[in-house]
């Protein structure tokens, strides 16, 4: 899937390109955007030979703020989170085995926190289609800083790190008056997989995969 919303990605930042060489004038526009999203993954923690895998999720709602130059039918922009985006927090209980054969259980809690999210992305107006007027396709490229919270009883810390990945969607764009607009986006998104490991033992890690979302966004901007 990556590949193809790649692909997809190169193609409206080609065709955004070629616009620019002949575009007469371009347009700056900013604004803010509500974003409600789910995201899922598969959460595997390694600690020596016991593995611990579960599946699950978590609903997010941020504001982030973006900016874009228009050339005609394409738009190239970037969009910034400037909250952090926390995970529920995963505990694990495991028997730590003693010298003397002995067994006792230990707990390790680790939630993550994405910051600085950042999306690179393109809009490609669709023609008209009788009284529809307004839709266009997106694609982009996100990232973000993956810090890791955690209180290990098998001891050490995990290190950060970061993700990547592609988003692509639909979205219905209404111009007002004095340069106004208003926006409205449904975008889906596939991430790569991440690996986060143990600072002091290698045995131990945590990896995080088959990340996936969902996001229905509201915009409100103007274009100058």
């Amino acid at each position: 899937m990556n590949k193809i919303l790649k692909t997809l990605l190169v193609f409206l930042f080609y065709c955004g390109l070629t616009n620019m060489s002949s575009a007469n004038d371009l347009s700056l526009s900013v604004g803010v955007a509500g974003n409600y999203g789910f995201y899922a993954a598969a959460g595997t923690e390694t600690n020596s030979t016991q593995i611990t895998k579960e599946y699950g999720g978590m609903e997010t709602s941020h504001v982030a703020v973006f900016g874009e130059v228009s050339m005609g039918a394409i738009a190239v922009g970037i969009e910034y989170n400037p909250t952090d985006l926390d995970s529920p927090e995963k505990i694990s209980v495991y028997e730590d085995l003693g010298g003397d054969n002995s067994s006792s259980s230990v707990t390790n809690k680790a939630m993550v926190s994405f910051q600085n999210m950042t999306t690179i992305y393109a809009n490609l107006s669709v023609p008209a289609m009788g009284p529809v007027d307004g839709l266009y396709l997106k694609a982009g490229y996100l990232s973000a800083d993956v810090e890791t919270k955690e209180n290990l009883g098998t001891g050490g810390s995990y290190n950060n790190t970061e993700i990547d990945g592609m988003i692509a969607g639909i979205g219905y764009n209404v111009d007002l008056d004095n340069g106004f607009f208003v926006r409205a986006e449904v975008l889906g998104s596939d991430m790569d997989d991440v690996t986060a490991k143990n600072t002091t033992d290698s045995t131990k890690k945590v990896v995080i995969s088959d990340v996936w979302g969902a996001t229905a966004s509201f915009r409100i901007g103007k274009t100058f």
